[in-house]
């Protein structure tokens, strides 16, 4: 069979239009308000038949005029700090039914229609538990992209753990199953749901851990709302290579990192578009041995015998 390797021009176009879909975004305070509506009004531009926008905030919001989006605000007490995000698992619970495309996503990741057809192009392709990914990504000082979530001298090594043909599709596992959000069809949901049981509404940190070939720093309870769906016996997310990398590139709007870590961007310590070339692709399967990465894998070795000797009592 064949590797589908389709530039993001050429993946096929889904009929939206026949589509119900339904987004949950958590919104913390007001500091990415900005973001926040320019996710939004580019959530505004995709012609699904039905879109219902669910946003969890804690301060008011006074919501522009959009032409599609049937939005609904959901108000909390700042007191629930980095809970938030876990709260919109429910309500996807409850609407279960009612959709044939659901997502999350924080309040500065702006997904493309792009990005939408090429997750339900693929996703009619990958068996279950098998699910397209996104990559975060945030421009350099010449305006280029710059994958945020592939830093080489992270806490998620190697940055590639290892290349899969699925069904005739060339993709990628990952290390860090961060993305910030996640689009899931109500197949997928369903059978996450089934696979997950109670821990689809338990969204805890996930603690990290190390072997000699592997380094998995964890993720944070902020993390973890967009990315336990992928532990816990959940789903397996996968990149889909070739030349169409940019249509599973969604745009983190606060550009934070890439700013914060400028002299690892310029050294080229996170992946680009290019890297995930056939020739370029070998580097990213390697861990550098170096001094910050052996700290790392001694601290979550040491600290796993600890916890597997001392458990703590959890109620």
């Amino acid at each position: 069979m064949a590797s589908h390797t389709e530039t993001s021009s050429s993946i096929p176009r889904q009929p939206l239009e026949s589509l119900k879909a339904f987004v949950t975004i958590a919104h913390f305070g007001v500091a990415n308000r900005s973001h926040l509506l320019s996710v939004l009004k580019n959530w505004d531009a995709i012609p699904f038949g039905r879109l219902d926008i669910l946003l969890l905030c804690t301060d008011p919001f006074e919501s522009p005029p959009f032409s599609r989006i049937h939005l609904e605000i959901r108000y909390y007490p700042k007191a629930i700090g980095r809970n938030l995000p876990a709260e919109h698992r429910a309500f996807i619970l409850e609407r279960i039914n009612d959709y044939d495309l659901i997502g999350y996503s924080e309040d500065d990741i702006q997904i493309s229609k792009t990005n939408v057809q090429a997750f339900l192009h693929f996703s009619s392709i990958l068996p279950l538990p098998f699910v397209p990914g996104f990559l975060r990504f945030e421009r350099d000082s010449n305006g280029e992209p710059v994958f945020i979530d592939t830093w080489i001298n992270g806490a998620h090594l190697p940055v590639i753990q290892k290349r899969l043909t699925i069904a005739g599709v060339s993709c990628l596992k990952m290390a860090n199953d961060h993305q910030g959000c996640y689009l899931l069809t109500r197949d997928q949901l369903t059978f996450l749901v089934k696979s997950q049981q109670s821990a689809f509404l338990t969204v805890r940190p996930i603690p990290g851990h190390s072997g000699f070939f592997f380094l998995n720093g964890g993720y944070g309870i902020l993390e973890s709302a967009a990315t336990s769906i992928f532990a816990h016996n959940g789903l397996s997310r996968v990149i889909i290579i070739g030349d169409n990398i940019m249509a599973f590139a969604v745009e983190h709007l606060s550009g934070r990192y890439a700013k914060e870590m400028h002299v690892q961007v310029s050294r080229h310590e996170f992946m680009r578009p290019s890297d995930f070339s056939k020739p370029n692709i070998g580097r990213w399967m390697r861990i550098p041995w170096n001094g910050q990465t052996i700290l790392l894998m001694c601290y979550y070795y040491l600290r796993n015998i600890f916890t597997s000797l001392f458990p703590r009592n959890r109620t």
